[in-house]
């Protein structure tokens, strides 16, 4: 069946709602090409450092997924039917953030520096079946597509006594795949979100009588992020949906609420324990 696999954005459908280059004070290249006096005559202030340095990124891939209920039904000797609807959509989301602190003696200017955080994204309005669902844009992030930092947070001070470098990258998910016991398969199955990703029919829970589903069916289990009502269509969508969306999986990450991205067992549950507590959405900028 179709399914949506999370592919590197590309730049012709480049959107954003934040304004460019988010920065505050100044700053030089960090090359280095310019040697450094130990103490600038005018102002005292010596650009050698060493400096902190720190930085934060954030991207995903997403696809909007249904969720369907049964909407009629009817028995007989010959021909029993089920009928859905779709009672809401969400996000699936495979999101993968960084987060680093450096010590640098490279050349500056100025005694700090901080560019904020803001983000752009590659959108598409038809889904993995080919069913267009209006315009995407800046309004708008579609049935399908990636997002990503295109102005990474950076925040740049003189180094203090108690810091100390870092580097941490993360990928997870917002959901994963799991089959309750039955007759037939008498234990749970647990499975990560990247193992189904996007697969509609796999959103017809099992406890919705006339599914239909062969015992063991994998179904998702999910935190519905960006949940909207009913059937969808672009126009549902606004700027601050989105920033309230990329904003939610950044305190996401802070909480360590993502679940694992590559599991399979029939022991234990994906466990929802991957995050960077230093990450802070706050460093966000949206306009």
């Amino acid at each position: 069946m179709p399914r949506i696999t999370p592919t590197t954005p590309s730049i012709p459908n480049r959107y954003a709602v934040s304004a460019p280059g988010a920065i505050i004070g100044t700053i030089v290249p960090a090359s280095g090409t310019s040697a450094c006096s130990s103490t600038s005559a005018t102002s005292g202030f010596d650009g050698s450092g060493p400096w902190f340095i720190e930085k934060q990124f954030l991207r995903g891939s997403y696809t909007r997924v249904p969720v369907f209920t049964p909407s009629a039904e009817s028995f007989s000797l010959t021909k029993p039917t089920v009928d859905y609807k779709v009672s809401y959509t969400y996000m699936q989301t495979f999101v993968v953030a960084e987060y680093s602190v450096k010590q640098s003696t490279d050349c500056f200017d100025t005694s700090s520096f901080t560019q904020l955080q803001t983000f752009e994204w590659f959108p598409a309005s038809s889904d993995a079946y080919g069913i267009s669902y209006g315009d995407v844009g800046p309004s708008s992030l579609g049935a399908t597509g990636n997002f990503q930092s295109d102005n990474t947070w950076i925040h740049r001070r003189l180094w203090a006594s108690g810091d100390s470098a870092v580097t941490y990258s993360v990928g997870g998910m917002r959901h994963f795949y799991v089959s309750e016991p039955t007759p037939i398969t008498p234990s749970y199955h647990w499975v990560d979100g990247l193992s189904h990703f996007g697969e509609y029919d796999r959103e017809r829970w099992p406890k919705y009588k006339n599914t239909y589903l062969d015992d063991g069916q994998l179904h998702s289990y999910s935190e519905k992020d960006y949940q909207l009502p009913g059937a969808y269509t672009t126009n549902q969508e606004s700027p601050i949906l989105i920033a309230n969306y990329i904003d939610g999986l950044g305190s996401n990450v802070t909480n360590k609420q993502f679940y694992r991205y590559n599991w399979d067992s029939t022991t234990k549950a994906v466990p929802q324990d991957v995050g960077i507590a230093e990450y802070d959405s706050s460093r966000h900028y949206w306009t």
